[in-house]
């Protein structure tokens, strides 16, 4: 005997989550997506939706409420009346929404968190997970995109930091071999592969769209080069045994250029054909 899964649409699901909460019923649902870690683990936790009184909502409490084209649940930060600042705990301090008491379907009273630990909104362990995700929300956010990078961007985290070695330190430290420019065509070669490294992880994680190869242009074009203007000046002004040189940071662009013509001549095509080849044989 064999099982199907049928994927029931949001705007059903949540219609009759809308119904059993009006008939006074709580609701217990599967966590979907990581704006509320480290709080909730995604596909792990579930939480119980329960009916609400409007003046019992007050800061720190998670509620699922509507944000006109989705349905989130995120934590209240905020309250000024029948105004709510509402964000989830995995997002940036930036990522603010805002909403009214009326928007709010139901409020989170318990289920499991931390991966599968079960609680109340009455026990210790949940308060003081409030209290701590209410207090430290800048560090909660930074943390959370270091974390993103790091498990992201490995490659691209990898580069980077030999990158910062090399331009820093001396290692081994010695010499290049000595011909003409040498030291011009070591800069045209370490930045090449560092924006080579950057466009490729960069292109494998998103789709192949307009809007990725732009913000392309930022992250493995412009950075590189940024990054390469600071690090002469930091090496003109900061290092004893270290000068910066106007010539190489125009091999550093070279580089980088070099690395943004071969990604859109050689490693877009390349990775295109690899996905469609996969969408085929699926």
């Amino acid at each position: 005997m064999t099982l199907s899964v049928r994927k029931i649409p949001n705007e059903i699901f949540f219609a009759q989550v809308m119904e059993l909460l009006g008939e006074g019923q709580s609701v217990t649902i599967q966590v979907s997506g990581h704006s509320m870690s480290p709080t909730f683990k995604d596909g792990v936790d579930r939480i119980i939706i329960s009916p609400f009184k409007a003046e019992e909502l007050k800061k720190g409490d998670v509620v699922l409420f509507n944000r006109g084209d989705t349905i989130c649940v995120h934590r209240i930060i905020k309250r000024k009346g029948d105004r709510l600042v509402i964000r989830g705990d995995g997002n940036s301090l930036k990522a603010l929404e805002y909403a009214r008491v009326s928007d709010v379907m139901g409020l989170i009273t318990g289920g499991t968190m931390y991966g599968g630990r079960k609680f109340t909104v009455s026990d210790k362990l949940w308060n003081y997970n409030t209290g701590f995700v209410l207090t430290f929300a800048p560090f909660l956010a930074l943390w959370h995109r270091i974390k993103f990078i790091v498990c992201r961007y490995p490659l691209s985290l990898l580069t980077f930091c030999l990158l910062m070695y090399l331009s820093i330190f001396n290692p081994a430290g010695k010499d290049l071999p000595s011909f003409e420019n040498s030291d011009k065509v070591a800069h045209i070669l370490m930045y090449f592969g560092v924006s080579m490294v950057f466009w490729f992880e960069w292109l494998h994680r998103h789709p192949l769209s307009k809007k990725t190869c732009s913000r392309g242009l930022v992250r493995c074009l412009l950075y590189p080069i940024v990054l390469g203007g600071l690090l002469e000046l930091f090496q003109e002004f900061c290092l004893e045994y270290r000068g910066g040189d106007i010539m190489d940071f125009a091999a550093n662009c070279i580089g980088s250029l070099l690395a943004l013509i071969l990604s859109f001549c050689i490693t877009i095509p390349l990775i295109r054909k690899y996905r469609s080849s996969n969408a085929a044989k699926e």
